[in-house]
């Protein structure tokens, strides 16, 4: 059987992809008929409304054999509308900015993030300049339903 130029770089790629996507399952787990993402104390995670009641509360990121950094949630901007995408039930894409206590240096990369009342989850955290805060850390969130 041969196998394609085309088929073989399509292989590939979703192969990059998927070695390159952290799936925790301590941190989440699939459940009920609505499929939501439950955090490991049983609480949604990754919604707009979740991380909207914890605007100005404070996070840890949890580097590898790194001192934790304490982070505040100074702000959660939206996009579903920027995206133009049908205003269907679980279509959301916002970010999060999460401003440090003191200037550490993390480099772009999945960290574990922990608060008091969500328990430890995953997310992508980049750094980026706020005019408003400086530098931030800023982790964005699509859901996009089927």
């Amino acid at each position: 059987m041969a196998i394609s130029r085309r088929s073989f770089l399509q292989v590939g790629a979703v192969a990059a992809v998927a070695a390159g996507t952290p799936l925790s399952a301590a941190a989440f787990a699939l459940t009920d008929k609505n499929q939501k993402w439950v955090s490991s104390r049983g609480i949604p995670l990754l919604s707009k409304a979740t991380f909207a009641s914890l605007l100005n509360t404070s996070f840890q990121i949890l580097p590898d054999r790194q001192q934790k950094v304490r982070v505040e949630l100074v702000e959660i901007e939206d996009f579903t509308q920027a995206q133009k995408q049908p205003n269907r039930a679980g279509n959301e894409c916002f970010s999060l900015a999460f401003r440090p206590s003191s200037h550490p240096r993390l480099k772009q990369a999945t960290y574990r993030v922990r608060h008091d009342n969500l328990g430890d989850f995953d997310l992508f955290i980049g750094r980026v300049k706020s005019e408003k805060y400086g530098m931030v850390y800023e982790a964005i969130i699509n859901h996009i339903a089927s």
